[in-house]
């Protein structure tokens, strides 16, 4: 049974500065971002609201937070997910690994790659293939990869899944746990920082995902809220 958190008007911390955030907006529960060959969902009738920081601009929504991970995985990343997404399956991923490949590729022979959120294994694979020595895949709503990695990797990367995270700060930090080093920033890498910053921009194709990031709540969780560097 769908059951989510009663929203409120009062206004709450900000999940990223704890600054005031006041409801901002609300979808639909089945409101699916607009991906091309995409099943569009029929409606539900289930609100689910969004917030907005008014220091950072940080925009979230705290319906899921007291979800469990099987909630998550009944409701939302199931065996019918590929339908709604289906560039998560084979597309995006194989383009994810050529860009790890461009930028990292010349020293690959040292690296230990982790890609967290890493889905089906497909930018990993492609990574063994391309002569990384170690990549390995962790994805807690994979049975597959749902079993953590052990030691520690100098290379993660961490594609499509910070915006999926109802506690963000929480969901880095456990990212950063496995690092041997700086953490690398998979949108910021090479060519890709304004495409990124774009990406990130509050617009309703994003408002499906749990937490939207403008500018400056990433560059408060990068200086202000992480033990490590993000480079």
């Amino acid at each position: 049974m769908l059951s989510l958190k009663p929203a409120s008007a009062k206004v709450v911390p900000c999940k990223i500065c704890q600054q005031s955030s006041t409801l901002f907006g609300l979808v639909d529960f089945n409101r699916n971002c607009q991906i091309p060959g995409g099943v569009k969902l029929p409606l539900t009738g289930t609100p689910v609201y969004y917030r907005r920081c008014d220091a950072c601009g940080f925009l979230f929504t705290d319906a899921f937070d007291d979800w469990s991970q099987e909630d998550f995985k009944t409701h939302i990343y199931n065996d019918d997910y590929h339908a709604v997404d289906p560039g998560y399956v084979l597309t995006r991923p194989r383009d994810n690994a050529a860009v790890v490949q461009q930028v990292f590729g010349v020293h690959k022979m040292i690296l230990r790659v982790l890609d967290y959120g890493g889905g089906n294994d497909v930018l990993c694979s492609q990574l063994r293939a391309a002569g990384f020595p170690v990549a390995t895949t962790y994805d807690p709503f994979v049975p597959e990869y749902a079993n953590a990695p052990e030691g520690k990797f100098n290379l993660v990367t961490c594609f499509e899944t910070l915006e999926h995270m109802p506690d963000p700060l929480k969901g880095i930090g456990a990212i950063v746990e496995y690092l041997a080093g700086p953490v690398f920033d998979a949108g910021a890498a090479a060519g890709l920082r304004q495409a990124w910053h774009e990406l990130v921009v509050c617009r309703p194709a994003q408002w499906p995902h749990f937490v939207v990031q403008p500018r400056c709540t990433r560059e408060r969780l990068a200086f202000a809220r992480l033990p490590n560097q993000i480079v």
